[in-house]
């Protein structure tokens, strides 16, 4: 079945009160600040908002530190926002080098690629839209998923995939593991505005996460982004 966000999405449950109040309030004090997030990022929670780098990067920093209580916290990478834009414009002015991206890995990050079960590529496209790629490094079933909440566009989803396969090809045969990739257009929530392709993202993640381990609590802000962002009007 066919997720649809919009007017007619399900209701989320509301947040708790005590909780509701910090972030209504947050979202009208121009001093609030939390974590990598100031009034103005945290202002694109509201009702009709695009969500920006800052937003998504916060919510994977949540995802991330999620992760360090999981018993399977080392099975999936999350990248940055930045990472698909910088590697597609490396590809295409053919400045592309695989050690950059070997020390975001090694050295930042501290993991070795091939030994995670799946790699998560949250992309900006054209600062317009956002959309995830699934990477399931699966030794038999090698597999790309894209995530897409405005799907059939499969020649702009074929070129996200020659892009980032670019960089799983170098990433997997520096350590002497040849993998061939295949790809497919994923099942997921559909948008129905011009918005909530952010939300889209942080839920495929959310999903993506919950395939590998079962997360037993959710952090405040995190519940809050799809309960302020899907908040529905009530019938008069």
């Amino acid at each position: 079945m066919t997720t649809i966000f919009g007017n007619s999405h399900t209701a989320l449950p509301p947040l708790p009160q005590d909780i509701l109040k910090k972030v209504e309030k947050a979202l009208h004090d121009p001093s609030f600040k939390a974590s990598s997030l100031d009034y103005r990022s945290f202002s694109k929670l509201g009702d009709g908002k695009w969500l920006n780098d800052e937003v998504i990067t916060s919510y994977i920093e949540l995802l991330r530190d999620r992760g360090k209580s999981s018993p399977n916290s080392n099975s999936t990478l999350i990248f940055n926002t930045f990472i698909y834009t910088k590697l597609k414009t490396d590809v295409k002015n053919k400045s592309y080098s695989y050690s950059t991206y070997k020390r975001i890995w090694e050295r930042r990050l501290n993991v070795n690629i091939t030994q995670m079960s799946q790699l998560l590529f949250p992309i900006n496209k054209f600062n317009t839209h956002w959309l995830l790629c699934r990477v399931i490094t699966d030794e038999k079933n090698p597999l790309i998923e894209v995530y897409d909440s405005l799907p059939g566009n499969r020649g702009d989803m074929e070129k996200i995939v020659k892009v980032i396969s670019v960089l799983l090809n170098d990433a997997f045969k520096s350590y002497g593991i040849g993998k061939t990739w295949k790809w497919k257009e994923a099942e997921c929530p559909v948008q129905e505005n011009c918005y909530d392709c952010g939300v889209c993202l942080c839920t495929n993640m959310e999903l993506s996460l919950i395939h590998i381990s079962e997360p037993t609590r959710q952090a405040e802000i995190s519940y809050a982004v799809f309960c302020l962002k899907k908040k529905k009007k009530k019938k008069k």
